[in-house]
């Protein structure tokens, strides 16, 4: 794009937009997701939106996302600043530019995410119950977007 500043005088700005992914999974009878960068993507997290639906199992569920290198490293963990107990339905809302929530509001949570969470190929992106209370009945359904760059 070329803009006139004045008479004579020009500027010139290119704009980019980066292909976005998404995912989608609502699997029933699983706290515990995961999935692997292929090896020709790099990803930029923009934001996820998880919904849990606890069991009857007593405990606190605290909904994460964490990110472990190629070699299986944790190297970065977001965690919700509020627990789920037994037999309700939350939703938490992980983007950037946010407070970090310690209590729900209708029901729902905002957590911050780190602004520039890239995953490189290889890395894997996990959306999970860290207190792993229920993780085979629990019902997680979680949705993801992020900007998807070809290396």
């Amino acid at each position: 794009m070329r803009q006139e500043i004045r008479p004579g005088s020009w500027s010139e700005s290119v704009a980019f937009v980066a292909p976005v992914g998404e995912i989608y999974d609502a699997t029933a009878n699983d706290s515990d997701k995961s999935w692997v960068v292929p090896g020709n993507e790099m990803w930029r997290l923009n934001f996820a939106y998880v919904l849990l639906a606890a069991t009857t199992a007593v405990g606190s569920r605290l909904v994460t996302i964490r990110v472990k290198d190629a070699s299986g490293n944790t190297i970065a963990e977001v965690v919700s600043g509020v627990g789920q107990v037994a037999t309700t339905t939350r939703t938490y809302m992980f983007m950037q530019g946010i407070f970090r929530e310690t209590a729900f509001t209708n029901d729902a949570a905002l957590v911050a995410i780190p602004d520039g969470l890239w995953l490189k190929p290889g890395y894997t992106l996990q959306v999970l119950d860290k207190a792993a209370i229920d993780v085979a009945a629990d019902d997680m359904t979680v949705a993801v977007q992020y900007e998807k760059y070809t290396v």
